[in-house]
């Protein structure tokens, strides 16, 4: 898979992103660092050093998911899985990751218990390092309503198959 084309794409989509996308409350929330940074730094003046600050978190929390989802992708080309969509939903509290497969393999049992293991494990492994990831598998076949995924919190699509970032 060619994922550092998929780490270039993550990077210029997070920094398209508008400022309020970057900080502001997803799902009707704000996380509580981000309460706990914006009263502390609190003045005006520091808006625009703060906005840059969540960004570059924000980049670097997109960066260990594409890391932490190439563990994944890795582990499972080699056992000749073949996925063919990343979509992702990406906050700087929580990142989920959609993948779409062949028809048939999430009902395959060297997969299921390939990827319950492996998932767990990454999930662990880079919760050490701040992040909150979690791992959806789909059919290719199925047809996905991107509206719905849009709704869901669903951002950003990169098709393995044509290597480009497709629109949600």
């Amino acid at each position: 898979m060619e994922i550092d084309i998929l780490k270039e794409s993550i990077t210029e989509w997070v920094a398209a992103q508008p400022d309020d996308m970057v900080f502001e409350p997803k799902d009707g929330f704000y996380s509580f660092t981000i309460v706990a940074e914006a009263y502390q730094k609190g003045m005006e003046d520091e808006r625009k050093r703060f906005i840059e600050e969540m960004r570059l978190k924000y980049l670097d929390k997109a960066k260990l998911v594409v890391s932490a989802t190439n563990e994944l992708i890795k582990g499972l080309s080699d056992r000749k899985f073949v996925l063919h969509k990343f979509i992702l939903n990406h906050s700087l509290s929580n990142s989920l990751v959609l993948l779409t497969t062949d028809e048939g393999t999430n009902v395959d049992d060297a997969f299921i218990s390939y990827v319950f293991n492996e998932a767990a494990r990454i999930k662990f492994e880079y919760s050490q390092k701040g992040l909150n990831v979690s791992f959806m598998f789909i059919d290719e076949q199925s047809k996905l309503n991107i509206e719905l995924l849009k709704s869901d919190g669903f951002d950003f699509g990169y098709s393995f198959d044509d290597k480009k970032v497709f629109d949600l």
